[in-house]
């Protein structure tokens, strides 16, 4: 999976949890301070990034899933661990 690949998978991802728009999920907004996103929303974040990307996200990791371009990084960190 290429990089728009899983940026355009991830920001669905984050709309449908969050309730809003795919186009207000920027790179650089941030999942509390400008989304309005609570930790339950986080992990259900968490949760579909995992069954998406066929992943397991460990904890030290979950707290870099702050915006769309850090959880990119994350995604594509754990999926070129896998062979992806």
């Amino acid at each position: 999976m290429d990089t728009n690949e899983v940026t355009n998978t991830l920001r669905k991802i984050i709309a449908e949890a969050a309730e809003i728009e795919p186009e207000a999920v920027t790179m650089d907004a941030h999942f509390i301070k400008e989304l309005d996103l609570d930790s339950m929303l986080l992990l259900e974040i968490a949760a579909k990034v995992e069954k998406t990307f066929k992943v397991k996200l460990e904890e030290r990791d979950l707290k870099e899933l702050t915006s769309l371009r850090q959880s990119i990084t994350v995604a594509q960190k754990y999926m070129a661990q896998r062979g992806s």
